[in-house]
């Protein structure tokens, strides 16, 4: 039987809504009990942005210090979408190299899942994690671009400092 551990990412308010984490870790528990898989403890649930390529993410941190410390009792890890698991294409190859090469882990989404062991596997997560990394960059942009315009305007883009009252 596999033993695998679940997590669940969310970085906004809004995503909480839709997709939330109860939501997600749902949809994986089904996935799993659909295959026979046994599920290590409790999911780890971040509500953390995971554009960035470090572990800034603390339960994702919690995670990976756990299958490194317990790497012969955890087969794979499994998250809802790849999106969910990186947004930067950086830090999938990292931990994907950190997880499944060297402690033998495999990761994976539920939805479109990568086998690994196929050679078209680093297009497929370039893929994945580059189009969700491409999203926060345009993002990013447009909310830049608004603050800009909203400034040539002659208007305050932000929140009235402190002492001071929000009105037009």
């Amino acid at each position: 039987m596999k033993k695998v551990i679940l997590y669940c990412r969310v970085s906004t308010d809004e995503q909480s809504e839709g997709c939330s984490l109860e939501v997600q870790e749902r949809y994986l528990r089904a996935f799993c009990s659909n295959r026979g898989y046994q599920i290590i403890g409790e999911p780890y649930k971040d509500d953390y942005s995971a554009k960035y390529f470090d572990l800034r993410r603390p339960e994702f941190k919690r995670l990976y210090y756990y299958c490194r410390k317990h790497k012969n009792e955890v087969d794979a890890v499994y998250f809802l979408r790849w999106d969910r698991y990186a947004r930067n294409v950086e830090f999938a190859f990292a931990y994907k190299r950190k997880l499944y090469d060297e402690l033998g882990i495999e990761i994976n989404a539920m939805e479109s899942p990568i086998d690994f062991t196929a050679t078209d596997w680093p297009m497929l997560l370039a893929l994945y994690c580059g189009a969700a990394h491409t999203e926060d960059v345009k993002i990013s942009r447009r909310t830049k671009d608004g603050i800009h315009g909203t400034r040539l305007k002659g208007k305050w883009p932000h929140q009235a400092p402190r002492g001071y009252k929000n009105v037009r």
